[in-house]
């Protein structure tokens, strides 16, 4: 986007934020676009309106080390809405800022909910959307809605209402064809005035997008919708399509990542080992163990592993490789002294990392491959323990190229963890 280092940019307009929305972009936001666009969105909220910077300025205040790192950082602000950029042919470029979404309006925003389930794992976002929807312990709501009080003559205002307070994350999916989405829907199904109403086709278009289904897999969600659910609400759409996902990609849920190389968030031009390390380090212990079993972890599991972590001083990230690594080779969760075993030889081989923990894996899967192609040893060894045995056999796999990933999510690391070690 930006061609030169010394051209520059105005604020044209941005918004006064409350605490609770600085707390929003950081809690709600920052796991999606990362820590470099967040720096950026901060930034640029701190610089006075209508005054000329260069973008030299913003690259020296946020230590940036180039020009595409700036760019990958504003263009994922756009695609969140929380900037508009323009260009002027003399003038130079002009930023718009908007205020992020409040949390109810967040979630209820069916692909960014989903992606930040994806990246903070289910726990915490059931925790943050309770956070929300807390009120005043003994009160209740009487505050009257927006349409309470005022009311529209024409669609038209109240469309510049909603783009001038709540500008809409824009998603265009160019895979789906809404005309033949349309053909497959019988008009006893769903009349045709509701199927032409912009935002029906809009949320449907973003529906399809964030759970990668086409017009005939949509046709089928929104059949269900109406025959099983008794009504055509988006939050139930979006239920029936994450249905319809689970069963044709045969993970939990979809993904966010990157088109473009990216250092702060998932991207799909990622090896497999980066994908690996970036979930990981963004999991909990709790998001891992609910992965392998498809059921919420019991305190005691919780507690094991997080006692396993304190009492090796070994971080989450490495306790997540750990967990995911052990149970691929054994098929089940050992008790409590076969992961402090292997912990305790990871901690003496230095692993401080979960790069370090793989690399680890790697480099003795490699030594007992080499050695196999050897030979059997004619000088005696001590016996080793049959702790020690059972960990080293369980070594032996050959890492291969995981395949092309379908989405990033909880699901999809344990697939990655399988390629990597079958």
């Amino acid at each position: 986007m930006v061609q030169y280092l010394y051209d520059v940019f105005r604020i044209a307009k941005k918004p006064s934020l409350s605490n609770e929305q600085l707390s929003i972009i950081a809690t709600h936001y920052m796991p999606l676009v990362g820590m470099d666009s967040f720096a950026i969105y901060m930034l640029l909220q701190s610089l006075d309106l209508d005054t000329a910077y260069s973008f030299k300025k913003l690259m020296d205040s946020l230590n940036l080390p180039s020009m595409k790192q700036l760019d990958q950082g504003l263009e994922k602000l756009e695609a969140l809405s929380l900037i508009k950029t323009f260009q002027h042919e003399t003038k130079g470029y002009g930023f718009e800022m908007y205020p992020p979404l409040s949390s109810s309006d967040f979630f209820a925003n069916e692909t960014l909910r989903q992606f930040l389930s994806t990246q903070l794992g289910n726990v915490e976002l059931e925790r943050m959307e309770k956070k929300a929807a807390k009120n005043l312990p003994g009160y209740k709501n009487i505050s009257k809605k927006f349409s309470d009080v005022f009311q529209s003559t024409t669609e038209t205002v109240e469309g510049i209402i909603t783009k001038t307070f709540k500008p809409d994350i824009i998603v265009e999916n160019k895979d789906f064809n809404y005309t033949l989405f349309k053909l497959h829907v019988d008009e006893s199904l769903l009349p045709e005035a509701v199927l032409d109403e912009p935002q029906f086709q809009e949320r449907i278009e973003r529906i399809s997008f964030t759970y990668k289904l086409d017009e005939e897999e949509m046709r089928d969600v929104l059949l269900k919708t109406i025959h099983v659910n008794k009504n055509v609400e988006y939050a139930s759409i979006a239920r029936n399509a994450s249905l319809m996902f689970q069963k044709k990609y045969q993970v939990s849920g979809p993904g966010l990542e990157t088109i473009k190389e990216d250092a702060f968030v998932v991207s799909g031009l990622d090896d497999d080992t980066q994908k690996i390390l970036n979930m990981v380090e963004n999991l909990s212990i709790s998001d891992v163990l609910e992965s392998l079993s498809h059921v919420k972890p019991s305190i005691a599991e919780i507690k094991m592993f997080d006692q396993l972590s304190l009492n090796t001083k070994l971080p989450v990230s490495v306790i997540n490789v750990l967990i995911l690594y052990v149970n691929k080779t054994k098929g089940e969760l050992p008790g409590y002294n076969y992961f402090e075993k292997i912990a305790v030889n990871w901690v003496m081989g230095k692993v401080k990392t979960a790069y370090d923990a793989l690399k680890t894996i790697q480099k003795r899967d490699h030594s007992k491959s080499k050695a196999y192609q050897k030979g059997p040893a004619s000088k005696k060894v001590a016996k080793l323990p049959d702790w020690y045995q059972e960990y080293s056999v369980s070594l032996t796999n050959t890492p291969q190229t995981a395949q092309s990933i379908v989405n990033e999510n909880k699901d999809e690391l344990i697939n990655l963890v399988k390629d990597m070690f079958d």
